[in-house]
């Protein structure tokens, strides 16, 4: 079991088929992300019991990152995803584009 501090997403890298997760961005401060972790790595940190969260923009609220997988037809891509709920700002398909400079 992890003894890692919860982690922030921030922001979210998609690719374009069934919008995908493909990397996050990590970070206290919603509008820039301090590093980036890749969908398999953050599934990797989850499975050793290491926590992500997201946080509302206009909220506040907070959801809980889980494990998924894809269920669009023929599609069994392993990702990541946040629960469903009354409040849409927390949820990751809701998160900002990461913009990362090189």
């Amino acid at each position: 079991m992890s003894t890692a501090a919860p982690r922030r997403v921030v922001c979210v890298e998609t690719e374009h088929a069934h919008r995908h997760i493909v990397a996050v961005g990590i970070g206290t401060d919603p509008s820039k992300a301090d590093y980036r972790m890749t969908v398999t790595e953050v599934r990797e940190a989850i499975k050793d019991g290491d926590v992500f969260y997201t946080v509302g923009s206009s909220s506040g609220e907070a959801a809980l990152v889980g494990l998924d997988t894809c269920h669009m037809a023929n599609c069994t891509v392993k990702t990541i995803r946040t629960n469903p709920d009354d409040v849409k700002d927390d949820n990751l398909d809701e998160m900002r584009t990461c913009r990362w400079r090189s």
